[in-house]
């Protein structure tokens, strides 16, 4: 009897272990689907990973007396320069005089 009772276990412990497996693969999707909400969340919002970017600490500390510096698009995430010129600001692609335009420019 002793070997029929732990089949039985045995038998319920998979049950159990299957179940288990399937709700934590529910679980994981919808963590995925959340995170992809956040990311697509921040990504509209415009937030940019610290290691993106690209400034030096004397650029942060004077912003008024620079001229050109290189950051990360907000809206398509791409590399460009800031240049200001005859005191206005402009975004350009990176070592051209072409104005920056991306898919999602307003």
């Amino acid at each position: 009897m002793s070997y029929d009772n732990d089949l039985k276990k045995t038998a319920d412990m998979k049950q159990w272990l299957e179940k288990k497996i399937y709700e934590t693969e529910i679980e994981l999707s919808n963590l995925k689907d959340t995170l992809g909400i956040v990311d697509s969340i921040l990504k509209n919002s415009s937030f940019q990973s610290a290691k993106f970017i690209k400034r030096s600490i004397s650029d942060i500390k004077n912003p008024s007396s620079r001229t050109i510096y290189k950051k990360l698009c907000n809206k398509c995430n791409v590399e460009i320069e800031m240049r200001q010129i005859n005191g206005k600001w402009g975004a350009y692609t990176v070592g051209s005089d072409i104005r920056h335009n991306c898919d999602t420019h307003d």
